[in-house]
């Protein structure tokens, strides 16, 4: 046990110099908005992946559509609504965080996605159309309505109500 503690005091006394050395060099170098734009730091991030959300009507009568995502640049919740589709419309609600997205929508009849049996999330969605961060609170005229959630992967995702 004393030849491995001598051993161990060794390596350490060996590496001292080194340390000092990577030290006196890191105290030299430029920081880091000065550095060569070509370094980049393990800790850099790399660009948030992005999916085109389509959100598609395959039902006989238009629908309203509120959905809840991560914004693609402020990578903040937010609330989304009331975005209508015709009867047979495709169309892009447009950039979203690949990953998790709820979504509500209703018709002109009453019907509602997801019905109580799918619902995942509660979310307040006020009764104009609005894009706004998400708040955990109703607001004056706001409705506590039932989400459900989807996975997407980075490209294109297709949502399809019917």
């Amino acid at each position: 046990m004393a030849n491995r503690m001598m051993s161990s005091l060794r390596l350490a006394a060996a590496a001292a110099p080194c340390l000092i050395a990577m030290d006196a060099a890191l105290a030299q170098a430029p920081p880091p908005s000065q550095a060569p734009a070509a370094q980049t730091s393990p800790t850099t991030r790399a660009p948030a992946k992005t999916t085109d959300l389509i959100l598609c009507n395959k039902t006989g009568g238009s629908i309203q559509i509120a959905v809840a995502y991560i914004h693609a640049q402020s990578n903040r919740w937010m609330m989304s609504a009331w975005h209508t589709r015709q009867p047979g419309e495709c169309k892009s609600f447009g950039a979203v965080k690949t990953g998790l997205f709820y979504y509500h929508a209703k018709t002109e009849r009453g019907a509602v996605w997801p019905n109580e049996a799918g619902t995942e999330k509660r979310y307040c969605v006020p009764s104009t159309a609005v894009t706004r961060d998400m708040s955990s609170q109703c607001g004056a005229g706001e409705i506590n309505r039932p989400f459900r959630g989807r996975v997407t992967e980075p490209g294109k995702y297709t949502f399809s109500f019917s």
